[in-house]
């Protein structure tokens, strides 16, 4: 009786001490300047207004930033997941030589920071004439999310019991066959898992967005950087409240989305078994 109480109470300071910044966030981006830039805030529910929502969507400049971020995280997140599952699959299945090897080399390279990387990637992009676009940054986030998605599924694709490939291989599925229809659904909770954090990761990268971006490729996480001047030509920490609740929305939106495939996933596995 003690233990659950401890652990509601403890759940419940958790969930406040997470959530408390956000709801903060967004009461105060709710506010006109005078009220949002008093010490401390003036949180007066009746002054209240969405307008500043409107000026910061009906900005071109924003606009764009938040499509360009949907379109690299989307394509990252698509182009790992799909090479991800081949490899995966092939590193957990087939006796591929130095497996050992490949998957330390690929460990490896999650342990170098960015920043060592950013110059040599800078050069090589203006050498490409990549600056500035969207191919740079989906290129870039590839390359350093892949080897991380690899690990991922070929661990969920290991739980995936060897009998239900075998019994699909004897009814005259191919290996890719049996991967496609057979190994992934039934690894559906991990690849979404896997994909709210490719999703997530490329979101918030700002470091290579900074660097490789200039006007037309601009990320939100750069916007974010340059949005209060640009749009209401002064210092305003509700203005910058109100970028960053959109900015958080997508990724939230993913997270809530794909949690219930995992979730249906976990249901339907435990069912089976």
């Amino acid at each position: 009786m003690r233990r659950g109480i401890a652990l509601s109470v403890g759940s419940v300071l958790l969930a406040v001490w997470s959530l408390g910044p956000l709801v903060w966030m967004v009461l105060v981006g709710l506010l006109p300047p005078v009220d949002s830039g008093a010490q401390p805030p003036n949180i007066d529910p009746s002054h209240f207004s969405l307008d500043r929502y409107g000026q910061l969507l009906a900005d071109p400049k924003f606009q764009q930033s938040l499509l360009n971020s949907t379109v690299v995280a989307v394509s990252t997140m698509l182009i790992c997941l799909v090479i991800g599952s081949i490899g995966g699959y092939a590193l957990a299945r087939l006796p591929t030589p130095g497996k050992r090897l490949f998957l330390g080399g690929a460990l490896a390279t999650q342990m170098v920071p960015g920043i060592i990387l950013i110059i040599p990637v800078f050069l090589v992009m203006r050498t490409l004439g990549l600056t500035d676009s969207l191919v740079s940054l989906i290129v870039v986030y590839t390359a350093f999310l892949l080897p991380y998605s690899l690990w991922l599924l070929r661990n969920f694709f290991m739980d995936v019991p060897p009998q239900l490939e075998a019994a699909a291989r004897m009814d005259g599925c191919t290996r890719l066959g049996a991967l496609f229809r057979i190994i992934m659904p039934a690894a559906a909770p991990g690849i979404a898992a896997t994909a709210i954090f490719l999703f997530i990761s490329c979101w918030n990268e700002f470091l290579f967005a900074v660097v490789l971006t200039i006007q037309h490729a601009t990320t939100i996480t750069v916007r974010l950087a340059s949005v209060q001047d640009e749009i209401f030509g002064q210092q305003d920490f509700a203005t910058l409240a109100n970028a960053a609740a959109i900015a958080i929305l997508p990724p939230v939106v993913a997270v809530i989305f794909l949690n219930r495939f995992v979730v249906r996933g976990l249901k339907d596995s435990a069912m089976k078994g």
